[in-house]
């Protein structure tokens, strides 16, 4: 996010400890909320992980070609 405006409006904005990608948890939850329940429980993650790294597909799980 390089501009003002690609940022969230509320501010709960956090930064993901695994990729460094900032996110918004109450922008996510007003989105779509069934990640916080069951199967994904990412309300259990939520405080420190973005989802896609909560979810095993964030940048850093891709896997790459050497």
């Amino acid at each position: 996010m390089t501009d003002k405006s690609d940022v969230p409006a509320n501010d709960d904005l956090r930064v993901c400890t695994e990729c460094g990608q900032r996110y918004s948890i109450a922008e996510l939850r007003s989105i779509d909320a069934t990640y916080f329940e069951a199967p994904h429980h990412y309300d259990r993650g939520c405080e420190r992980y973005c989802l896609a790294c909560w979810l095993g597909v964030g940048p850093l799980d891709i896997a790459r070609h050497p």
